[in-house]
């Protein structure tokens, strides 16, 4: 884990040029060469106004609407965070986001397939570096950095730019429940006829 001090992190308030406040993000990928060295922009995307973040949080999404009988509540997905581009010897041109992700989606009860409510709240200070320091030995078991007092995911860039889409995925994934239950009870279904033993006492139940 690499240590450096840097005083204007994401996580202090900070003298900074701030070119853009809250501005839409139409695309994964942001263009390194748009920003100015201690620079910082500030983004946001959501699922009901841009299409590329509505794509995400649908292959989350394991239940339809139009297949289910009861009401479900919608799938949503909001991204927020600033963006910072820093230079140093240790990293050179890297850059630092620090943001949150909140999403909502249906899946289905690992026991008895019912639709499942999940919501998620993840905050990230993420730290890109060039891919060309992944080269190097000392970043072999390298996960995350620590600037100022502040940890932060390691992730690499390349040709001048960051693509989102990756990390956004990895939150979602590792931030979900594994293991869904509509209720901590759930009874299951009937290995033998499928039946929702929620529902109904079937009669291979009944039997044993």
């Amino acid at each position: 884990m690499f240590v450096i001090s840097n005083p204007w992190g994401c996580m202090n308030s900070s003298p900074l040029e701030i070119q853009s406040f809250n501005s839409p993000l139409n695309q994964p990928v942001i263009n390194l060469r748009r920003l100015a060295i201690n620079s910082k922009k500030e983004f946001y995307a959501e699922a009901t106004e841009h299409d590329w973040i509505k794509q995400i949080i649908l292959e989350f999404d394991e239940v339809k609407a139009e297949n289910v009988e009861e009401e479900i509540p919608p799938s949503d997905l909001s991204l927020k965070f600033s963006i910072q581009k820093k230079q140093n010897e240790t990293f050179g041109e890297h850059v630092l986001l620090c943001g949150n992700i909140i999403c909502q989606f249906n899946v289905e009860c690992v026991r008895c397939l019912v639709p499942v409510h999940q919501k998620i709240m993840a905050d990230f200070n993420i730290c890109f570096v060039a891919e060309q320091l992944a080269e190097k030995s000392e970043y072999e078991d390298t996960l995350s950095l620590f600037i100022d007092q502040t940890g932060y995911e390691l992730y690499f860039y390349s040709d001048n730019s960051i693509n989102l889409i990756d990390f956004i995925y990895e939150t979602i994934a590792l931030n979900k429940d594994p293991f869904p239950l509509h209720d901590i009870n759930c009874k299951g279904l009937c290995q033998f006829c499928g039946e929702n033993l929620n529902k109904v006492a079937c009669i291979h139940v009944k039997g044993s």
